[in-house]
């Protein structure tokens, strides 16, 4: 399963996060939490819901949702307060439309 991730950092706590950095490659490593489907983009545009003026967003491709679990728990344990995530499950285009044809047939 894919999800699209947003998160928010004040840019004083995403300064803590640097020493961490190699704790979270590790995992990744290992498969504990979750492969980049792409890297970390910024956002250009104001989103009304962020208030942080780091504003990220990532595709996660999630095998086990244990990863989703320990990528949550590694984040936490910074201790950081300004930082907010969001996680939207999402589906391939490619991978919907042919469902979608066939429960409309089924439908009728």
């Amino acid at each position: 399963m894919k999800y699209l991730v947003f998160d928010e950092i004040s840019r004083e706590e995403m300064d803590k996060t640097a020493p961490n950095r190699q704790v979270h490659i590790d995992e990744r490593e290992k498969g504990r939490i979750p492969p980049h489907v792409f890297p970390d983009h910024l956002i250009h545009g104001d989103l009304p819901q962020f208030t942080q003026s780091i504003r990220l967003f990532k595709i996660y491709e999630v095998d086990d949702p244990k990863q989703l679990t320990n990528i949550t728990a590694l984040y936490s344990a910074n201790d950081l307060r300004t930082h907010k995530r969001w996680v939207i499950p999402i589906t391939d285009l490619n991978e919907f439309r042919p469902a979608y044809e066939q429960y409309k047939k089924r439908m009728k």
